[in-house]
């Protein structure tokens, strides 16, 4: 499964059963029509239907049933926004980066619009309940309860915000607000979804347990990303909530604690989802992304290319008064997780620093444990890149290596080559002055022989003749271990890379790293020379 590719479906399918009921003709309402649709269009995360639609897919393949239920959902979602922002309750300027709708319209028209728009989420599944057989109507009639429920346990949420804002909350007031606030759409989304596919009653209860986890965890994230992220992401101003004196789980445990208490959440909330095996594995994939979590404006902004220094190997092993061959084996073993997360999420290419042309440097039983290492990796890797649908290549003169770890070299690129999910470039006897040197040779050559004109040499030309032809330059540089430099690594191609540096050692590096350097990555303006 390709998480960014099943996650773009979902909200594919979710914005054109959308677009069914959204009125155009010319009525004197007209305007209220296009209110409507200005916020119910105006590019959400689409999480609460697409939880139904996930945990229906948990129990029965028939997704359709149940978009109905998804749509209506959205919409109550949408009239919740568009009154929380009226000047009576957060009085917002801005919402997913557009004014909202009392600004865009009036304050009577926003009102307006968020009634018609429940009163339409009704409606639709009252028609979805009376086209229904007798077999259904009993779950879809449970379904809408949960609807209800939910919606008047939002608003309860929305009170104790209103109410006690700018005031010192407990936390257990704190935890009511937003698991009703926040969460009580969300739990009602996973439990329609069970409830539409009859599951039965352990499973609700799991997903029950599952879906109050995820619906503090987003809240937790709104919640962080509202202290540090940017205007961009958010669609309003940073530091909102803390200008108002809203108590949120920043302001009342501190960045750090709060980012804990969402990592620990998280990984609650994925132990009762791998019970479901293969079909659990989106509703996973969901949550380690926090996708809360992933917004539709990122989906579109995740690095084609990634390109990692994997450093701090040997100085990993000697912290732990271990062999230096051991972190080399836990960094095999993180790569491997690395390579298969990135290529779930959506990223085209991964191009990484196994070893480098200065690293022969290095001790012989040092180099000559390494290379044993990565034949043995490379043999064991190959097969399950295969399945994971990961091609490998590798970058670097491997004329000089060994006799069996040059086999094991091409029969890897063999076995993968058809793949067409990650492409895994690993560097190896790789450096980037040899590499730009190799390519002026090339270059010369066709100059010499008549293929080529100088007139015609051109950036691309340089491009073209790298172990890298064919290939986007990366997006984003990581370096792990706390080093600041790039140690002769991809010179030419990460010319407007973005950089993240990790102080973490590579061994300890996971896919908690990754989001981190994906959402630094999604910050950043990249210019790339112009204004």
């Amino acid at each position: 499964m390709n998480f960014k590719e099943e996650l773009t479906k979902y909200i594919d399918i979710i914005n054109n059963e959308l677009t069914k009921y959204l009125k155009k003709e010319d009525c004197p309402e007209h305007i209220l029509n296009e209110s409507k649709g200005y916020s119910l269009m105006a590019g959400g995360k689409r999480l609460r239907p697409i939880l139904i639609i996930a945990s229906y897919n948990l129990f029965k393949d028939d997704i359709e049933k149940c978009y109905k239920f998804a749509v209506a959902m959205e919409m109550v979602h949408t009239f919740s926004l568009i009154h929380d922002d009226l000047p009576g309750i957060d009085n917002d300027d801005y919402r997913r980066g557009k004014l909202t709708n009392h600004k865009k319209y009036n304050e009577a028209t926003a009102i307006l619009a968020g009634d018609s728009l429940l009163n339409n989420a009704y409606n639709l599944i009252i028609d979805d309940i009376s086209e229904s057989d007798d077999n259904e109507k009993q779950s879809k009639l449970n379904a809408l309860y949960e609807l209800s429920y939910g919606i008047d346990r939002m608003i309860a949420g929305e009170y104790v915000d209103t109410e006690y804002e700018g005031k010192q909350i407990s936390s257990d007031y704190l935890e009511y607000m937003h698991e009703n606030k926040t969460g009580a759409l969300i739990k009602a989304s996973v439990r329609i979804g069970a409830i539409l596919a009859n599951a039965d009653e352990k499973d609700l209860n799991k997903l029950t347990d599952y879906a109050e986890k995820i619906g503090l965890a987003f809240q937790i994230k709104d919640d962080i990303l509202s202290e540090i992220g940017n205007e961009k992401e958010l669609g309003k101003p940073v530091g909102n909530d803390k200008a108002r004196g809203k108590c949120t789980y920043v302001t009342k445990y501190g960045l750090e604690k709060a980012q804990k208490m969402l990592d620990d959440i998280i990984n609650e909330a994925i132990e009762i989802i791998k019970n479901y095996n293969e079909k659990g594995e989106f509703l996973i994939e969901l949550e380690i992304n926090k996708g809360v979590i992933i917004m539709e404006s990122d989906i579109n902004n995740i690095p084609t290319h990634i390109a990692i220094i994997m450093d701090g190997n040997r100085r990993w092993a000697r912290a732990r008064n271990l062999n230096v061959s051991d972190g080399h084996k836990k960094g095999a073993e993180t790569l491997e997780n690395i390579a298969k997360y990135c290529n779930k999420i959506g990223i085209k290419y991964l191009t990484v620093y196994a070893f480098s042309t200065e690293n022969w440097k290095r001790s012989k039983e040092e180099v000559g444990a390494l290379m044993s290492l990565l034949r043995f990796y490379l043999d064991k890797f190959a097969k399950r890149a295969d399945t994971e649908n990961i091609r490998i290549k590798v970058l670097g003169d491997i004329e000089v290596l060994d006799k069996g770890l040059k086999e094991s070299i091409l029969k890897a690129i063999d076995r993968t080559k058809t793949n067409t999910g990650l492409t895994l470039n690993i560097a190896l006897n790789y450096g980037g002055r040899a590499e730009l040197t190799m390519a002026v040779k090339r270059i010369a050559e066709q100059v010499k022989n008549g293929t080529l004109s100088i007139d015609d040499i051109s950036d691309q030309t340089i491009s073209d003749n790298l172990y890298t032809a064919g290939q986007p330059d990366p997006d984003l540089l990581i370096r792990t271990s706390g080093e600041l430099r790039t140690s002769n690594f991809l010179p030419w191609q990460i010319v407007y890379s973005e950089f993240c540096f990790k102080e973490k050692f590579w061994p300890d590096f996971n896919k908690s790293d990754i989001d981190e350097a994906i959402q630094i990555y999604q910050k950043r303006n990249r210019k790339f020379g112009g204004k």
